[in-house]
């Protein structure tokens, strides 16, 4: 298969980093990256809309590198207005197939999964994000201007579902 661009994109809680994760175990020869992945790895991270900024840039031309050597990439974040747009360019720039993914989950459900997953042991030595973050960031993904992308209601859907259904996306002959 040609290289692809999978854009996944969500609130926090959605299923983004479970789904994506599973989707990159189905493709050999995919990058997997995201904003918090690359976040975690800068010591003394400051979570502000500049340094937000900064790291997006990087994870584009980490995409732009990756395709350049004909890997498939997965970039899984939260994608801030403006952003998927640029990866997208970037996907019709290298013409590579390009799959923009929104997984949408109502409100009540995103706090349900929050909620469940900071009662659990974090896995890394990472500090939880403050409850009036994760709702600040709920609410900007919620009243964000639509993408142009596929809608996947997860709310319903386990990981292993939503990540079947973009396979599926991905295998089709069709660009989203």
């Amino acid at each position: 298969m040609k290289s692809f661009l999978l854009l996944l994109d969500g609130p926090t809680g959605a299923g983004k980093t479970t789904s994506s994760e599973i989707v990159h175990t189905k493709f050999p020869g995919t990058a997997l990256i995201g904003m918090d992945r690359i976040k975690w790895s800068v010591s003394s991270f400051k979570r502000d809309d500049r340094n937000n900024e900064k790291i997006n840039v990087i994870v584009l031309e980490m995409a732009r590198a990756f395709l350049g050597q004909g890997y498939n990439v997965i970039v899984e974040q939260g994608f801030r207005e403006g952003w998927a747009q640029q990866y997208q360019q970037l996907g019709r720039e290298l013409t590579v197939k390009t799959i923009t993914v929104q997984l949408q989950v109502p409100r009540a459900v995103l706090l349900q999964r929050i909620a469940k997953r900071n009662r659990q042991p974090h896995p890394s030595d990472k500090p939880r994000v403050p409850q009036s973050r994760v709702l600040r960031n709920i609410r900007k993904q919620l009243n964000k201007p639509a993408i142009e992308s596929v809608k996947i209601d997860s709310s319903s859907w386990g990981p292993d579902k939503v990540a079947d259904e973009i396979v599926t996306l991905i295998r089709s002959r069709k660009r989203f």
